[in-house]
């Protein structure tokens, strides 16, 4: 059973007082993102607080904005938040206040190896369970983050997911999430190359 609480966020927001917060962070207008999901979530799980972080249109210079029939149905339901663009450094925090992550995409329209191994890295830092459609290139973490089967709907996963949640966000795994992402960072790749470079520069006998 899930414990009611109140999360406090880093900018204002109504308040937020719920079983879980599920976050997705993303720009909204690019194509190829699928949100009507959202909607699925966000009726069939009321108790719930769905968190979109993000700008909604202009993005990296594609002028589509968000479906505007998708942005005033998502906005119709009192579960639904937009944050809108949120400063770079801040967007850790609130990643860290959510309780689930959320990732997909159209595999019809870009196939299963489209990804944003970026944004996933963002997510897994934060410690927090990553909910993600089917992607190839990321099956070999299916022990960090749950994943849809293919043909699976991401729906489906975020129904187990939220009733296996005080497990998927024990804390060993919260620390195995984010040990993966930091060996993964700059400086993380930098720590290797300096550990390599001085394992050259060592005498030989």
């Amino acid at each position: 059973m899930h414990t009611c609480r109140v999360k406090i966020l880093p900018v204002t927001l109504p308040p937020l007082s719920s079983r879980t917060a599920l976050g997705l962070s993303r720009q909204f207008g690019i194509a190829g993102h699928p949100l009507a999901f959202l909607l699925s979530i966000a009726r069939e799980h009321p108790e719930a607080q769905l968190i979109l972080m993000g700008p909604l249109h202009g993005a990296f210079g594609d002028p589509k904005p968000l479906d505007p029939t998708v942005e005033q149905e998502l906005r119709s339901l009192p579960n639904v938040h937009f944050t809108g663009a949120l400063p770079y450094d801040e967007v850790p925090i609130w990643l860290e206040a959510m309780d689930v992550l959320l990732i997909a995409y159209d595999l019809e329209a870009q196939g299963t190896r489209a990804t944003s191994s970026h944004k996933l890295l963002e997510y897994l830092a934060s410690g927090k369970v990553v909910i993600s459609s089917y992607l190839e290139d990321h099956v070999q973490l299916s022990d960090l983050l749950v994943m849809t089967k293919q043909g699976q709907r991401i729906t489906e996963r975020v129904d187990e997911a939220l009733d296996d949640l005080p497990q998927l966000n024990a804390e060993k795994l919260r620390l195995a999430r984010k040990a993966y992402a930091a060996s993964r960072s700059y400086s993380g790749y930098l720590h290797k190359i300096g550990d390599l470079l001085q394992a050259v520069d060592q005498p030989t006998v």
